[in-house]
């Protein structure tokens, strides 16, 4: 009688925890014997799932990504009867801090100070674990509530001489790294600034032909400096405009959203301002400059006559032609042109029309009385000879006839006498 392999001790203990590594293992071993002195064979198994051992033992490899609760098993078989062995291991997650892989820009700065100054900051962290990262930006110690994420804007004028220290820290749900600026804004030039400007810096025009707008400043320099003026529209610097007024032109290929822009410049430093101009697309219709024929006409029920419309649109806007004949639309007519083709026996008042579009809700027409006429036919007229010929031989006809007759009768008042 077979008896069962005994499992006579085994390596690490059945309960075992390890915390979380890289490139981590832990060996597993078992000790077992066969009273009848069969050979054993060992199989093994993670989490139910087959993996290959060697022999009495095995190695379990594990990572920062192996968190959690693993089965350990091994079947110790004598051919016959199999024993069991389980360990029930815990890999403890082990929280890793983020890493700092870069920042923009260098740790010290200086700057000068100026108008509307910007220095854009940002830190590159990586988490290993994939842990969510809370950002917080300090300036000189105070919580800047309005940066969330990884860059910071360190804005700065005439008035921010001085030393500051810019602090990014970033956290996960455990540790923080960080890394801070030391800036150094410079006291410099005090700047121009404008006191008032005309009109208001939001302004709405329709599209018109030849439009103006009058533009102005006042710029004052607490040093008294003499300033100077410069004007951009959409950022293009307009030659000439070198006053503290300014004309803004546009037409009706102004549509959109326009900016100008005025510069006090003390030589140093500079004051702006700025109008944003919507000026509203304004679609002019298409119109007709001319037509082929131009006014109403007649024709016969087998003519072919070409009906041409010459259409300008301003805006450049694609026409779409379309064409009718009494109100009807005639299929596949969609060009500046159409060919009328009378029918046979059609005859009466015709109504055709052209409705060109431009796909805005401008459009134009053009019409053509057309009055179709049943077609003459053609009489066959002899020519005066040939008529001659035939009263000839009309008259030629009747008079044998006639001599015809009386011969006929001269034959039989002779029979009648005997001769």
């Amino acid at each position: 009688m077979n008896r069962a392999p005994v499992i006579d001790s085994y390596e690490p203990d059945r309960y075992w925890n390890v915390n979380e590594s890289q490139d981590g293992s832990v060996l597993f071993t078992v000790s077992a014997s066969d009273q009848d002195d069969d050979t054993l064979s060992y199989t093994w198994y993670v989490n139910s799932q087959y993996v290959s051992g060697t022999g009495d033992s095995y190695l379990l490899e594990f990572d920062f990504t192996s968190a959690g609760y693993h089965d350990i098993t091994v079947n110790v078989n004598d051919g016959e009867e199999t024993v069991t062995h389980s360990w029930y291991l815990q890999i403890i997650n082990v929280n890793r801090p983020p890493v700092l892989l870069s920042h923009e820009p260098e740790q010290e700065l200086t700057v000068n100070e100026t108008s509307y100054g910007r220095l854009y900051l940002s830190v590159n962290v990586y988490d290993p674990d994939g842990d969510y990262l809370n950002y917080q930006w300090t300036q000189n110690e105070e919580i800047q509530y309005g940066y969330r994420s990884s860059t910071f804007t360190f804005s700065y004028n005439h008035e921010s001489a001085g030393e500051y220290v810019i602090r990014a820290s970033v956290s996960d749900s455990e540790h923080t790294v960080g890394f801070a600026w030391l800036i150094e804004v410079l006291d410099v030039n005090v700047p121009p600034t404008i006191s008032s400007a005309n009109p208001y810096r939001n302004l709405y025009y329709n599209e018109q032909e030849n439009g103006s707008i009058e533009m102005s400043v006042s710029a004052y320099d607490p040093e008294g400096d003499e300033l100077t003026y410069k004007w951009y529209v959409d950022d293009l610097e307009m030659p000439g405009a070198n006053e503290t007024q300014f004309t803004f032109r546009f037409g009706f290929d102004s549509a959109g959203t326009h900016y100008v822009n005025v510069s006090a410049s003390d030589g140093q430093d500079e004051a702006t301002y700025t109008w944003t101009i919507y000026i509203y697309d304004i679609n002019r219709p298409p119109y007709v400059r001319g037509a082929n024929p131009v006014e109403d006409f007649t024709v016969d029920d087998t003519s072919k006559k070409w009906l041409t419309v010459d259409i300008r649109d301003l805006d450049g806007d694609d026409l779409v032609y379309y064409w009718y004949m009494n109100e009807t639309q005639i299929e596949d007519a969609n060009t500046s042109s159409y060919q009328l083709i009378t029918q046979r026996n059609m005859t009466g008042n015709f109504t055709y029309m052209v409705l060109v579009s431009d796909g805005r809700g401008g459009y134009a027409q053009y019409y053509w009385n057309v009055t179709v006429v049943k077609t003459v036919e053609d009489t066959f007229e002899l020519p005066t000879w040939a008529l001659v010929l035939i009263i000839v031989a009309i008259v030629v006809g009747i008079f044998g006839a006639l001599v015809v007759v009386m011969y006929s009768r001269e034959r039989q008042r002779y029979r009648g006498r005997g001769v």
